[in-house]
């Protein structure tokens, strides 16, 4: 009954019904898709019938991961209830919010406002840098340095410099040596940095490990000509998923367009993942080579032309993604798509 109810709802008053219905579990599902297309709206309503409070930040969560606008007072709301902590990591959390955060009882809560450090006040800043519980010194101090460049000192203190190699700005006498000198770990970490100095990149990129280069040509900075100049291992049949930093790109037509042309699969495929894209841009994906980024151009966006649609359809096996697709996904069956059934390609 639930899944007759709910199978290929993406119609407005379908999804309305389902987020209104007494069952959690009916009510829940639309938004426990792959790629949920609730409204704003929709969301916040799915978000105030739950009864768990841990659950209602799990969907207020996701709910921002889909883009979705969250009034002010359903944020006080959930600041207001147990799980306090949890709904101060929430990333649409509003500024006027973050004193209080910044001096909540809670070490929890103190520590998920440093993930705000831009948004907050010099003397919030200085007052985290100094408090009294580890773990929230760690975080501001963490914060800080993203900005700031980390002397070697401040990092030889770290009992665990992992997060600062992965994501802080790094002095640069600092960082010369340990990718020159690091072990393997520490240069995978820092392969990742957004930090990263321009020729500490290009020397990770000639770097002997291979999944170490791999981290590096996966960085956002890099031209695609750039790119194209890294020996990276990729295996085409492992589990994609879309990279943050393109999906982050999504809305920008001309970037995906130069991203199209990527020379890395995993960019392309994450090309593949906006649910609309100019003709020229879909018109190359639908000739890649990599099957996997028809695969997704076929699940995602609605612009997937219908012979490319059935070209899917025939060699689908069901091993990238959720198991019925692409037979359950509103693109198929596509209109005009049956005129393709006698093509003599098979």
């Amino acid at each position: 009954m639930e899944e007759g109810f709910l199978h290929g709802c993406d119609r407005p008053s379908v999804l309305d019904a389902a987020v209104a219905h007494p069952d959690p579990r009916v009510r829940s599902r639309p938004a426990d898709t792959f790629r949920p297309k609730l409204t704003s709206d929709q969301w916040v309503r799915l978000v105030r019938a739950e009864l768990s409070p841990h659950r209602r930040v799990l969907w207020a969560e996701r709910a921002c991961v889909w883009g979705a606008e969250l009034p002010e007072d359903l944020y006080d709301d959930l600041l207001a209830g147990p799980s306090r902590a949890q709904a101060a990591e929430l990333p649409g959390l509003p500024a006027q919010h973050l004193p209080g955060l910044a001096a909540d009882a809670d070490p929890r809560v103190r520590a998920a406002a440093c993930a705000r450090w831009e948004d907050l006040a010099a003397p919030l800043r200085e007052r985290l840098l100094a408090d009294t519980d580890y773990a929230v010194r760690t975080a501001a101090l963490l914060a800080h340095h993203t900005g700031v460049p980390m002397p070697s000192e401040v990092f030889a203190a770290l009992p665990d410099p992992r997060q600062a190699l992965e994501r802080c700005r790094l002095a640069p006498d600092l960082e010369a040596e340990l990718v020159r000198d690091g072990d393997a770990e520490i240069r995978r970490a820092l392969a990742a940095n957004p930090s990263l100095g321009a020729h500490s990149v290009a020397v990770l990129a000639q770097d002997l490990q291979d999944d170490i280069r791999s981290a590096v040509a996966l960085r956002p900075d890099l031209t695609e000509e750039q790119r194209a100049t890294v020996r990276y291992d990729f295996d085409p049949t492992s589990m994609s998923h879309t990279l943050p930093w393109v999906e982050d790109l999504h809305d920008d037509v001309d970037a995906m367009r130069r991203l199209a042309t990527s020379p890395h699969p995993l960019v392309r495929r994450s090309v593949a993942r906006v649910r609309h894209l100019p003709p020229d841009v879909v018109a190359r994906l639908a000739q890649d080579k990599d099957r996997v980024v028809h695969l997704f151009l076929a699940e995602s966006c609605q612009d997937a032309p219908a012979d490319m649609l059935l070209e899917v359809w025939r060699w689908w096996d069901g091993s990238f993604s959720q198991p019925d697709r692409p037979r359950s996904h509103p693109n198929f069956p596509r209109a005009g798509l049956l005129r393709y059934t006698a093509d003599p390609s098979g």
